[in-house]
């Protein structure tokens, strides 16, 4: 299996730092490379050490991230020389994303319990809809998506999905878009009956998912201020640490000057 993920339909406030901090909750990342950094659908590949690491990172496709949906998807290949072309998407899920007015990043409440509270079912669906229309369908809501699962139609005129998301007001959130147009069709927005089970996804991965929602939303807070003009706290403490550093390395030279 692969070890290396592309990251995609990146907003152009988020920079390597971001992504590489973001994706460490997934596992080691032993090599990183941005294309079009500082620019609106930028992309970066991530090799991680292990394949584990890169399903892990698969699970963050279609977080918001700055004012985009982010995408993510695993690649056969190591290194940005080897990937296609750059293109600016075209699809629903590339549209800059307008966040409901006054939702703000909650913090990670991740759980095995409060996962059907989270979850909703997306029904009435045209069978020509993919998982990428889905994510632009809910981008309006502004929230990090943890999994998602296509149910094709089997033969018949509809299908469905289901959404999972990372904090349960978001789930509830997304109920006002019933009856919303998509391809053509009214679709049905309701909570779903049974959470999405992930095989084989033990307590590790549950942690790690944890994490990674956790460093989404840190993610996510530190672009809404910079996007104000307001630096993080941490990067603030960081510039305080450099000067006292400078001061301290001044004032030995002018001792020993003396």
């Amino acid at each position: 299996m692969s070890c290396s993920v592309l990251c995609t339909n990146l907003s152009a406030s988020v920079r390597l730092s971001h992504l590489t901090d973001l994706f460490s909750a997934c596992g080691q990342i032993v090599n990183s490379e941005i294309e079009g950094e500082g620019q609106s659908h930028a992309r970066c590949l991530l090799q991680f050490g292990d394949s584990s690491a890169a399903s892990m990172a698969e699970l963050l496709d279609g977080t918001a991230l700055g004012d985009m949906a982010m995408r993510v998807q695993s690649v056969p290949y190591d290194t940005l020389k080897e990937a296609p072309p750059l293109q600016t998407p075209v699809n629903v899920a590339s549209a800059p994303m307008q966040p409901v007015v006054g939702a703000t990043p909650e913090p990670a409440v991740f759980s095995q319990d409060d996962r059907l509270l989270r979850t909703i079912y997306v029904g009435n669906l045209s069978p020509s809809v993919l998982t990428e229309h889905v994510i632009g369908f809910l981008a309006p809501i502004g929230a990090a998506i943890i999994n998602i699962k296509m149910c094709p139609g089997g033969g018949s005129a509809t299908a469905h999905a289901f959404v999972e998301f990372g904090s349960v007001r978001h789930a509830q959130m997304a109920l006002s878009l019933s009856g919303t147009e998509l391809h053509g069709r009214n679709v049905k927005v309701g909570m779903a009956e049974n959470p999405i089970q992930a095989a084989g996804e033990g307590t590790a991965d549950l942690r790690k998912r944890e994490l990674a929602l956790e460093k989404v939303r840190q993610a996510q807070e530190r672009l809404k201020l910079k996007s104000m003009g307001l630096a993080p706290k941490d990067e603030k403490d960081q510039d305080k640490d450099q000067d006292q550093d400078q001061e301290k390395s001044r004032s030995r030279s002018r001792s020993r000057s003396r």
